[in-house]
């Protein structure tokens, strides 16, 4: 086990990031836990266009660096490591990971955000059927029938990005129009150039090893070479030793959860509004009752 740390922060996204963007800049020894790319749901955003300071827009790839860079910077640490555990020793938290590799904190910050829901319908496992936008795959996507099952401001922004660049998009939507669940600003993008069936969801996958058509719920059949499933997310956090409410949100009332030294912030928390800019400014808020903690306030 190596040092005690002030501050462990699980989860690299908008909110952890900023989390430790202020820790660290107060000089307590941060340390963050990410086990997959740093960001978030954000990283693999193709352009953020309604984040204030950014009039031209920027990847959630680039801003997830900036922040890194940024936290960095203040003295922050990251380690590529999948938090499974997380248990109270006297006045100490301790994390362990996947890996076996142990913690010792004083606090910790779940920012863990959200996973994609799972699509449950037949021939789901085939190959090019991606959850969220996927944009690492975009290789695949280049000239390719590209379909996508959601229409939140994921779905739209990259539907936007792959316009350009893939033979044909198209997205699905129960609702009646794209303004039900997506910002107004996407809708306009993307209404010319992308195919929008609404009313309309896919029912199967169809095809060998690959996907290569798809069953809709209107009986229609249509070709398919890339998959995109963007239906909504939810919490991971049946792992955590704190109390969630009856969806598996973190119950964090004031940012701490019922375990003394653990507190959590961003989408993870029961009732908060899921946006960054709400997940950003939580990371703020949740650092001042960490270290009102910390000094024993």
């Amino acid at each position: 086990m190596s040092e005690t740390r002030d501050i462990l922060i699980v989860g690299a996204g908008p909110s952890g990031l900023q989390s430790a963007v202020i820790a660290a800049s107060e000089g307590y020894n941060t340390l963050v836990l990410e086990r997959g790319d740093i960001g978030g749901q954000i990283g693999s955003t193709s352009l953020l266009r309604n984040y204030l300071g950014f009039p031209d827009g920027v990847s959630g790839r680039e801003f997830a660096r900036r922040a890194r860079a940024q936290a960095e910077g203040f003295g922050a640490q990251f380690e590529e490591l999948e938090c499974a555990h997380i248990e109270s020793h006297g006045d100490l938290l301790v994390a362990t990971c996947a890996n076996g590799t142990t913690f010792e904190t004083q606090t910790i910050l779940l920012a863990l955000g959200l996973q994609w829901k799972t699509l449950q319908i037949p021939g789901v496992d085939k190959q090019n059927v991606y959850y969220g936008p996927n944009l690492q795959h975009i290789a695949s996507m280049a000239n390719a029938n590209v379909h996508i099952l959601g229409a939140g401001n994921s779905a739209g922004q990259a539907a936007d990005y792959l316009s350009t660049r893939a033979r044909s998009v198209t997205i699905y939507t129960r609702h009646a129009s794209l303004v039900e669940t997506m910002s107004l600003y996407l809708v306009h993008d993307i209404q010319r150039a992308v195919t929008i069936n609404t009313y309309c969801t896919i029912t199967e996958i169809l095809g060998d090893s690959h996907v290569q058509a798809l069953l809709l719920s209107n009986g229609e059949t249509v070709d398919c070479d890339v998959l995109l499933v963007m239906v909504g997310l939810e919490p991971k956090t049946t792992w955590l030793p704190c109390a969630c409410d009856q969806h598996g949100y973190v119950l964090a009332p004031e940012f701490a959860t019922d375990i003394p030294g653990l507190f959590a912030s961003g989408d993870v928390r029961s009732g908060t509004i899921k946006r960054v800019s709400v997940a950003i400014g939580e990371g703020t808020a949740a650092m001042l009752t960490i270290e009102s903690h910390l000094k024993g306030e």
